[in-house]
């Protein structure tokens, strides 16, 4: 197997994206990266961010991948941009929350905001995309989010299968405590 295709292999199960870290550590050096690249074999989506040029972008989702690639190992979406990226209610799509339990150093741009996330926290996936599960995204919403979007977005939680009866209703009850405690 050459160089490509241990780089091809590595990144197919994460919708072609993969960092200089990842192909430092299979032994991938900087001058073969620009080589790819001005072949065209190669894109670079980011500081450190790159994606086979052979694989589909996917909108949204390849989107979500560059740029949680970016923050780094650990990271997930969260809060509104969960909800968001669910399609489980509008939500302002010219911001991305991410959290993250490392420090991060680069700038990501002003649509970005950093938020600190937990170290054994253990994400939903969704599309292969690491997300902060529906309540704790709901919940984390609370005050950047209009109430009823939120009820619309528990409403549709529960009808897509992420949240059961019985926990979108103990979970409406939090966001009107969550909303009452802010008057």
């Amino acid at each position: 197997m050459n160089h490509f295709e241990i780089v091809q292999s590595e990144a197919m199960g994460h919708h072609g994206i993969f960092t200089f870290q990842q192909a430092k550590k299979l032994g991938i050096v900087s001058p073969e990266l620009a080589r790819w690249s001005k072949a065209g074999r190669i894109l670079k989506v980011g500081h450190g961010v790159y994606r086979l040029a052979s694989y589909p972008a996917e909108g949204v989702v390849t989107d979500m991948a560059s740029l949680l690639a970016a923050v780094g190992d650990g990271s997930y979406l969260y809060g509104e941009s969960v909800l968001g990226f669910l399609e489980l209610c509008p939500t302002r799509s010219y911001v991305a929350f991410v959290a993250t339990p490392n420090r991060v150093r680069k700038k990501l741009g002003d649509g970005v905001v950093i938020v600190a996330g937990e170290r054994e926290y253990r994400p939903l996936y969704e599309n292969g995309i690491p997300c902060q599960r529906v309540v704790d995204a709901v919940l984390a919403s609370v005050g950047t989010v209009e109430q009823t979007r939120l009820f619309d977005a528990i409403a549709a939680a529960e009808q897509k299968g992420y949240l059961e009866e019985t926990e979108a209703r103990g979970l409406k009850a939090r966001v009107e405590s969550g909303y009452a405690a802010a008057k």
